[in-house]
């Protein structure tokens, strides 16, 4: 792999007029309640944006920067005009821009590989599923936006990463600008406490998302956790949500560490240092355990390829797949165990949800159960009903709505995700072939983390990582070319 890095230009005409133009309608409609304009804004902008010839990475970058600044838009506009109608609807504006994006362009050429076929047979069997039972519409409408976001989010940067007008090292750039404001903005709304936040609508964020019982004159439990046996403040900073934070900036220094993006190595160095300040400072164990798994998994599928000739890689990577979920059970043990706290909620979903899915194999239907249920669905309120139906863990709050063949199906989507990235691994540069290992690994770490974690399939979570894992075509084609 050549990696030819240039400074980048300014921004297209085209590009600060969709995203403003969505920013504008969300933010008016936060102050008025009317959601439909800003639906259909987000919808076209995204669309038009498909006609951009030159800085394809831009397409990408304005997912990001929606995701960042909705919550934002959403609670400054709320809370100055006092509505608190329409909220959860626009909610789903990162979701119609990007459906934009994908409609407008990578459908017309979609790849009918076994992901896509997977993905065709995973919504059938979610759609199936309201046969058996169904949740409230808004509970629907969240399990579907996490059952297709991740897949509209891949195709749309893997056919934009493959043409030559694609710049990995721009995009980096932006990405860790992006990060910088993000951590700024941060350590100050940290500082201030909840005053701060209230400042710019965090109440109204929270009732945005279905928390109707935010009356506290305080910030969500969620922004307190405890780190070995520690109590902390967490930052929520832009996103107004420390556990989706931590993913998101666990996904940027992933994209830093994997590309050559600048030729000073200070630049680099301070730039991954800044942003692993900033994953530290949520306190987000699921995303700090995707980063040193992200990290750790390569170091040992090339250990154990130097001891194993006679192995393939893709047998090492079954074999490494297998000690992750392993290592990952153990360390959840060992702190659960030594340390208590949260995590112990997670254990305690992952048993009884497990029990109520053999119980029920094909599924209670969509909407039914996980955290989006107990905020949407009426009666579904108690902690012990919330948690055996898959609160606080995303893959089992599938398998309990569409059964162990969907959540079988999701699975394979992300090892196949995987798995296309040890191809001709040997014909790669020693840096490239690491970058493959990385990405080769991350869907299963994720899969593995999402049963631990109900944020991963969220937007504000996955969107990062699914462009990370369309980036081979980046890593396998000579600087300039467009890959076939």
């Amino acid at each position: 792999m050549k990696t030819t890095i240039s400074q980048s230009p300014g921004l297209p005409v085209k590009y600060i007029v969709a995203l403003l133009t969505t920013f504008t309608a969300t933010f008016l409609a936060a102050t008025t309640g009317g959601f439909p304009v800003a639906w259909l804004v987000a919808v076209v902008a995204g669309w038009s944006l498909n006609q951009l010839r030159q800085q394809r990475e831009l397409i990408l970058l304005a997912i990001v920067v929606l995701l960042v600044f909705q919550n934002f838009l959403i609670g400054v506009g709320a809370h100055l005009a006092g509505n608190d109608q329409g909220l959860t609807f626009l909610t789903q504006v990162p979701l119609l821009f990007t459906a934009g994006l994908f409609v407008g362009g990578p459908l017309k050429t979609i790849r009918w590989d076994w992901v896509t076929r997977l993905f065709l047979g995973l919504l059938g069997i979610a759609l199936g599923s309201l046969a058996f039972g169904h949740g409230s519409l808004g509970a629907i409408i969240a399990n579907l936006r996490n059952l297709t976001f991740f897949f509209m989010v891949y195709q749309i940067a893997w056919q934009n990463s493959r043409l030559a007008s694609f710049d990995v090292a721009a995009l980096c750039r932006r990405l860790s600008h992006l990060a910088f404001l993000i951590i700024g903005v941060g350590v100050v709304l940290l500082l201030g406490g909840y005053r701060a936040y209230a400042a710019i609508g965090i109440d109204e964020v929270y009732r945005a998302k279905g928390a109707t019982a935010l009356a506290q004159a305080g910030l969500d439990g969620r922004f307190y956790s405890d780190a070995f046996g520690h109590a902390v403040t967490r930052m929520g900073s832009l996103y107004y949500e420390p556990v989706n934070l931590g993913y998101l900036l666990v996904g940027m220094l992933l994209f830093l560490v994997m590309f050559r993006w600048t030729q000073s190595w200070v630049v680099r160095v301070l730039s991954e240092a800044i942003v692993l300040v900033g994953v530290f400072l949520t306190f987000g164990k699921g995303a700090l355990m995707v980063l040193g798994l992200a990290l750790l998994a390569p170091g040992i599928h090339r250990s154990l390829k130097w001891c194993l000739h006679f192995l393939n890689d893709r047998a090492i990577y079954l074999g490494v797949m297998l000690l992750v979920a392993g290592l990952v059970y153990l360390y959840s043990n060992f702190y659960y165990q030594t340390f208590g706290g949260a995590v112990g909620n997670h254990f305690t979903a992952i048993t009884e949800t497990w029990q109520n899915i053999l119980a029920r194999p094909l599924g209670h239907g969509l909407g039914t159960g996980g955290n989006a249920a107990a905020a949407l669905n009426v009666g579904e309120s108690d902690d012990a009903t919330w948690l055996s139906t898959g609160g606080e863990t995303a893959l089992l709050s599938f398998g309990y709505q569409i059964g162990l063949v969907g959540i079988g199906i999701l699975s394979l989507i992300f090892v196949q995700l995987g798995r296309q990235h040890l191809v001709r691994l040997n014909s790669l540069t020693r840096r490239a072939q690491a970058s493959c290992l990385q990405l080769a690994y991350l869907p299963v770490i994720l899969i593995i983390m999402s049963i631990f974690q109900d944020n991963t399939f969220t937007p504000q979570c996955i969107a990062i990582y699914m462009m990370l894992l369309a980036m081979g075509p980046v890593l396998r084609r000579p600087a300039g070319e467009e890959s076939p």
